[in-house]
């Protein structure tokens, strides 16, 4: 029997709480302990889905190669590995340690990141994510649920074309060799969207009766909400809670002056209701006390999240409760169907 899917508002909660940490800071400890975590329920739920396994990959490379890049373009810190002839342009100077253990940290934050995105992939009812969204989002939500689920598809069509490649003879040697990989996926590519654009337009999709300036006004505020809401994030990363607070603020103003707007446009049916489970409250519940105990943290103690290895390396603090607030994270692998 197929379990039922858990409510998205619940995984929602897990990965802003999650995800918190590795954006505001750089501290070893928590984002060390985020990695795990995002980890352990992305290897939990990796039943779920399929096809991110190249996104992995490819976020672990990035990581990877941004660690030599800081290495080799932030010469500051006390521990030096060797010094460069300073007439090398950009990277002449000293490499220390310091920029390496940063460098390092860093990657391990964009990994967690990228984990908790995979993780919501494979475990998210985009149907019922689309059903929870005011009918004005409607197209949005179709948009963006469809461009996620075309990465999958991508990698699962790039592996099936290597594989056909290979048993013709294809033996790549170089980038000069990626032709017979990328024309194929190129052309696959563009075949399924001009199926999938006419399909949705076959359904009329993206069709309204709402006038123009109705819509321009709409859109106008619903793009100025999310800039807002953009700079809110980066305040928050700053460690700028009051500053993010207002933006947050301003934020949900122009949304409701957007979502106030009158709109005679095409609704939508729902003919069942999204389902709040016994799961979904594990999650949210564990979800919620992390988040808010990571936000009071943030506000009296940042240096909790922050970590400076320049010009000298010096210890992490590790707050616990950072730590504990974490672990209550790993709340959806008890409730794994």
């Amino acid at each position: 029997m197929r379990t039922a899917p858990i409510d998205p508002r619940a995984w929602f909660i897990w990965a802003i709480a999650l995800a918190l940490p590795p954006l505001v800071g750089r501290n070893p400890f928590p984002v060390v302990t985020c990695a795990v975590v995002a980890g352990a329920v992305a290897l939990g739920y990796r039943g779920s889905g399929s096809g991110w396994g190249t996104v992995v990959r490819l976020a672990g490379w990035l990581a990877a190669v941004g660690v030599v890049f800081n290495v080799l373009t932030v010469h500051a810190g006390d521990w030096v590995i060797t010094t460069l002839p300073d007439w090398l342009p950009l990277i002449g100077g000293p490499l220390t340690w310091n920029a390496a253990l940063f460098g390092l940290v860093s990657g391990i934050a964009l990994m967690t990141v990228v984990l908790i995105g995979v993780t919501l992939t494979r475990v998210l009812d985009w149907v019922a994510v689309m059903r929870m969204l005011p009918d004005r989002f409607a197209g949005l939500a179709a948009v963006g649920a469809i461009a996620w689920t075309l990465v999958p598809q991508t990698g699962r069509a790039l592996t099936e074309i290597r594989e056909a490649q290979v048993a013709r003879g294809y033996q790549p040697r170089g980038v000069r060799d990626a032709g017979p990989l990328v024309v194929p996926l190129l052309a696959g590519g563009l075949e399924r969207a001009t199926v999938l654009g006419e399909a949705l337009e076959a359904r009329a999709f993206g069709s309204s009766a709402t006038a123009d300036a109705t819509r321009r006004r709409e859109g106008f505020l619903l793009l100025l909400a999310v800039t807002v809401g953009v700079v809110a994030a980066y305040a928050v990363m700053l460690r700028a809670v009051v500053l993010a607070a207002v933006l947050l603020a301003i934020a949900s103003i122009l949304t409701w002056l957007a979502l106030r707007t009158p709109s005679d446009g095409i609704g939508r049916t729902r003919y069942r209701r999204i389902a709040w489970d016994r799961r979904a409250t594990v999650i949210a519940g564990a979800s919620a006390v992390a988040l808010v105990g990571e936000l009071v943290v943030l506000v009296t103690s940042p240096g909790a999240f922050a970590w400076e290895p320049y010009p000298s390396m010096v210890i992490p603090v590790a707050n616990l409760l950072v730590l504990g607030c974490i672990a209550l994270l790993l709340a959806p692998l008890a409730v794994q169907p």
